[in-house]
């Protein structure tokens, strides 16, 4: 069936030839219809095709519905001292503040979005012996679907941070208007969303509490 290369330039031949004969210009009827045809054939989820859309431009209008029934709520199995320990251990380099300051991008959402990977998958200390994760901590970054290298994500947490707000901010400049903190980050955990998830309402909540206050003088 040949690789994305060629299906994509043969659409874009295709398309251009129909074009001309149309009385259009080929080349705008071969980038139109290449584009269209990794749009539609190439990428198999809205969240590849989402996370393409943002790969080259803002403004792209993601619409994220609410949902009354999405719970806020911690998981039974969420280790909350331990995620807001990793806040503050992040929080007391400077690191959290510098990379945000840089991306004009609120470094809150930063923390609460580490506050709840932190405290929710833990986990991973003990299952990625066996098999290693797809997202990697502390921002739980999908390095396939992002095309970011794996093992940096994981031995060089501070890249781990920058690659997460970027997304983040990614996320934020290509959202409808009207749209809040519980959107990113329902769109953050799972870009092929369409409604406001748990993890969106969890993510809001942990925010407006800020729990890693609390905990700044406890020992790490």
């Amino acid at each position: 069936q040949g690789n994305i290369l060629t299906r994509t330039a043969l659409a874009a031949i295709i398309g251009g030839t129909a074009s001309a004969v149309g009385g259009g210009k080929f080349a705008n009827g071969a980038y139109t219809a290449a584009m269209q045809h990794l749009f539609n054939e190439e990428f198999q989820t809205l969240a590849e095709k989402r996370a393409w859309l943002m790969s080259g431009k803002n403004g792209a209008n993601f619409k994220v519905l609410d949902n009354p029934l999405a719970d806020g709520g911690a998981p039974w199995y969420a280790d909350l001292l331990h995620g807001a320990r990793q806040v503050n251990i992040y929080d007391a380099d400077g690191t959290i503040n510098l990379i945000s300051k840089y991306l004009k991008l609120d470094s809150d959402l930063v923390r609460s979005i580490i506050y709840v990977e932190e405290s929710q998958g833990w986990y991973d200390y003990f299952t990625g012996k066996i098999k290693a994760p797809e997202t990697i901590r502390p921002m739980n970054v999908h390095a396939r679907l992002w095309k970011l290298d794996a093992n940096k994500l994981t031995t060089n947490r501070t890249y781990n941070i920058i690659a997460g707000s970027v997304i983040l901010k990614s996320i934020s400049n290509n959202l409808a208007p009207g749209q809040g903190v519980r959107h990113i980050a329902t769109l953050y955990n799972s870009l092929g969303s369409t409604t406001v998830s748990p993890y969106g309402a969890r993510v809001e909540s942990v925010y407006n509490e800020k729990p890693w206050l609390k905990t700044q003088n406890y020992p790490r």
